[in-house]
């Protein structure tokens, strides 16, 4: 009986570290702050989101989240989404077209690279690489990438 109460202890404790980690690696990168203007319960109608290689609030976190998100260009906005594992700490994300700038562009191995600001008052950035980085920057700009 011992040992099964240090066993669940130990999951226990195992669980609350996870979470911990997880709520932290928001707060670090910026999602959290991100999340209380623009939160979305998901996607918009539509196309799925697919697959994205980027990253939200930067280089700075935990782990990073790399191929992992789920990302798609809507009429509404640009819908940035983690696994549904972190979905608790890193909720869905929709940002209108007009809170978003494009900061920095270039090409790398063929994969368009974009670094976009996000909010009037700048609340945080996003990268995104190859996937709807050209969709992207052709809603912002207007004009289709070379």
């Amino acid at each position: 009986m011992l040992l099964v109460i240090r066993i669940l202890t130990a999951f226990f404790l195992l669980g609350l570290l996870f979470t911990a980690v997880l709520w932290l690696d928001a707060r670090l990168r910026g999602w959290r702050r991100l999340a209380k203007r623009f939160s979305a319960p998901g996607p918009p109608p539509g196309t799925r989101p697919a697959r994205q290689h980027g990253d939200v609030g930067g280089g700075v976190g935990l782990f990073s989240l790399g191929r992992f998100l789920s990302a798609g260009a809507y009429d509404e906005g640009l819908f940035i989404a983690a696994p549904a594992l972190l979905r608790h700490t890193h909720p869905p994300l929709l940002i209108p077209w007009s809170q978003i700038t494009l900061r920095e562009e270039q090409s790398r191995l063929g994969a368009r690279i974009i670094r976009l600001s996000i909010g009037r008052v700048h609340a945080g950035c996003i990268h995104l690489r190859g996937g709807i980085a050209a969709e992207v920057r052709t809603r912002l700009t207007g004009q289709s990438a070379l």
